[in-house]
């Protein structure tokens, strides 16, 4: 299956049909944070833990101001993965320092998977 076949990949039943179909670039970056949520949901987590996570609310920090393309995707994702994991999501848009601080709230939360980055590959800051 081809990114280009977009009739095929991205049928109108298909879960990223909420999206405008502006480029396809936009559509492939959907896509891909799709696949590295149900990656999250899905793999790697052992069976102890899934048994007490997730305990609260998870907050998902956006380095982005609020309305834009990522912070809608945001939403969208995290509306369905709520009700997969019967949870609440709490969406921290955190804009400015092409990202850094948002990343750096991430860094400073505790690693216990409540708090999570999503982060489009153009706002990533670069130490130089």
């Amino acid at each position: 299956m081809k990114f280009g076949s977009h009739s095929r990949f991205f049928s109108s039943d298909s879960a990223l049909a909420f999206l405008p179909a502006k480029s396809s670039s936009r559509r492939k970056l959907a896509a891909a944070l799709v696949l590295g949520f149900n990656a999250l949901l899905m793999g790697g987590i052992s069976p102890a833990l899934a048994q007490t996570y997730p305990s609260r609310p998870i907050t998902v920090v956006v380095p982005q101001a609020a309305g834009g393309g990522m912070d809608a995707i945001a939403r969208a994702v995290t509306l369905k993965m709520g009700t997969l994991l019967n949870t609440s999501f709490v969406i921290d848009n955190k804009p400015g320092a092409g990202g850094n601080i948002g990343a750096a709230q991430v860094v400073k939360a505790q690693a216990d998977g409540h708090t999570i980055l999503l982060q489009g590959s153009g706002s990533r800051g670069h130490a130089g």
